[in-house]
């Protein structure tokens, strides 16, 4: 993971890339670019584009769960807010969904720290 990390993003974006966020066998890319989607398509040898509904014009199956390959977890959707506490714990909100991960936290203490941000925006 982080060899595909320091050579092959960072060589290809070098400062207009930053990683917000790591888990085991995943990445959470902030990358500055015309078009990622363009750009993940003509490294399709590194990514799972299975994903994609076929009609779109970045869908490939070549490495459909192919291990080693990264997908696209938003599934074509750009990201607007990514707020991260720690690995498994993030929310993720695009212009299609918004991913929720709070692995090990309770809904109790969720709706809790919820209402005190809520007290403290409002």
């Amino acid at each position: 993971m982080y060899d595909f990390h320091y050579n092959t993003m960072k060589p290809k974006y070098g400062n207009n890339i930053e990683v917000l966020m790591t888990e085991t066998d995943s990445f959470v890319h902030k990358v500055k670019t015309k078009d990622i989607y363009k750009d993940m398509y003509e490294n399709k040898e590194d990514f799972d584009m299975s994903e994609y509904s076929k009609d779109n014009q970045f869908y490939d199956e070549t490495n459909k769960k192919v291990l080693g390959r990264f997908k696209d977890e938003t599934l074509s959707g750009s990201i607007s807010d990514f707020t991260g506490v720690h690995s498994k714990c993030y929310t993720i909100r695009t212009d299609k969904k918004i991913i929720k991960k709070l692995t090990g936290i309770s809904k109790t203490v969720v709706q809790k720290i919820l209402s005190k941000i809520i007290k403290i925006v409002f």
